[in-house]
């Protein structure tokens, strides 16, 4: 596994590659690489990506890293904070094993539901900005596309309204 230092070297290069690359099928690559390796680093180059590349399929599979990203982000710190808890529980009581741990997890916790942070809020905030400005831009370029696009924002508002009821009160 690599190092911070060098994780962070790679998703340097794979940035400047990205924004070199002439090949769509190495660029696609890049993009989905830099999804699942969650860096912060690469979401400039993402968003200018999502917003200004001439390739469709290249826009939406950025948008899908950034997604990657965000997903990451929130839960990074709740691994964390279970592991740590999990380590203490450990040194605190020698009769239970992990297993038991793990057990208790399984059943319990079937789905944690992140919080977001001001850090994540802000993202959000951009990629609604970058989203409504690239959907308008194409509404205004290609007239007959603002109808799907609109169907696409409304099933969205309307999949933000369920998750938001299903969502426990905080």
């Amino acid at each position: 596994m690599a190092t911070n230092s060098q994780q962070q070297k790679i998703v340097e290069f794979f940035c400047a590659q990205l924004i070199r690359e002439q090949s769509s099928t190495v660029r696609k690559t890049i993009i989905f690489q830099l999804g699942e390796l969650g860096d912060d680093y690469a979401i400039d180059n993402l968003m200018k990506v999502s917003s200004s590349d001439s390739d469709p399929v290249i826009r939406s599979l950025a948008f899908d890293a950034l997604a990657k990203i965000h997903q990451k982000s929130n839960q990074e710190p709740a691994i964390q904070e279970l592991q740590e808890i999990i380590t203490d529980l450990l040194s605190k009581q020698s009769d239970i094993d992990r297993s038991s741990i793990d057990k208790i997890i399984d059943v319990e916790f079937t789905e944690i539901t992140p919080q977001g942070s001001q850090k994540t809020q802000h993202r959000q905030n951009l990629l609604s900005i970058v989203f409504a400005g690239s959907s308008e831009a194409v509404k205004i370029l290609v007239p007959v596309a603002g109808i799907p696009i609109e169907v696409g924002k409304r099933l969205y508002e309307i999949y933000q309204k369920n998750r938001a009821k299903k969502q426990p009160p905080n």
